[in-house]
């Protein structure tokens, strides 16, 4: 062993031993639970990222552009087109995208 590496071997061995460092923080179950919650979300939330862009990008490949496919949902003129009997995005985009199917 390297002096140096046994030297901080040491150097860490009291510290433990005269209370320096503090001992590890294990969170109550509870917790556990949260954040497993948590990055279980931040998982989901990237798949979900992920597929659109990998909508977006096969769109982009098929020469589409995604304004001409993609109607809003939410704005006054979307909700008039479907008030006047146009069918969802989705049946807009599968045509376009696979042919007719």
């Amino acid at each position: 062993m390297d002096v140096h590496k046994k030297f901080i071997a040491v150097w860490i061995a009291d510290l433990f031993k005269f209370d320096i460092v503090p001992s590890s923080y294990i969170p109550s179950k509870d917790i556990r639970k949260l954040r497993e919650l948590f990055r279980y979300r931040y998982k989901l939330v990237n798949e979900r990222s992920s597929e659109k862009m990998r909508l977006q990008n096969a769109l982009t490949v098929s020469n589409i552009a995604l304004g001409s496919v993609l109607t809003p949902q939410n704005n006054e003129s979307a909700g008039k087109k479907r008030a006047a009997g146009f069918p969802p995005v989705l049946i807009h985009i599968v045509p376009k995208v696979f042919g007719n199917v």
